[in-house]
């Protein structure tokens, strides 16, 4: 291929390029904006399920708490509320407990940072 070759079609891309994001770009975006307003309540829920799990198992153990890491806190969030299988919800409800609890039982303690890490 030539160099002019080559310019031309480098050209012809960037105008195809700019036609298609003029005709699918608007239906794009309503689409994504459309799944992601069915998928907020859904989110949501898991995310309360989750939370509600959490409470349980304090108010159970009558455990103290110390406060939360927003580094900690919004990463188990937005994963939880992506988690739908019970057995899992289960184990992110226990590992965020742990995570809230000021005295482990077993005297081992992660770090918050760690914590982060994890849920992420």
């Amino acid at each position: 291929m030539t160099p002019i070759e080559s310019e031309s079609l480098v050209e012809t891309a960037k105008t195809a390029n700019g036609i298609l994001t003029k005709l699918i770009g608007p239906a794009a975006e309503e689409w994504g904006g459309i799944i992601s307003d069915n998928l907020k309540p859904r989110r949501l829920k898991n995310q309360i399920r989750n939370l509600k799990k959490v409470q349980q198992i304090v108010q159970d153990e009558g455990l103290k708490l110390r406060n939360v890491n927003l580094k900690v806190l919004f990463p188990y969030l937005e994963n939880v509320s992506l988690e739908e299988d019970e057995s899992l919800q289960n184990m992110w409800a226990n590992l965020f407990t742990n995570y809230l609890c000021k005295c482990n039982p077993n005297n081992y303690c992660l770090s918050q940072h760690s914590f982060a890490i994890i849920f992420r």
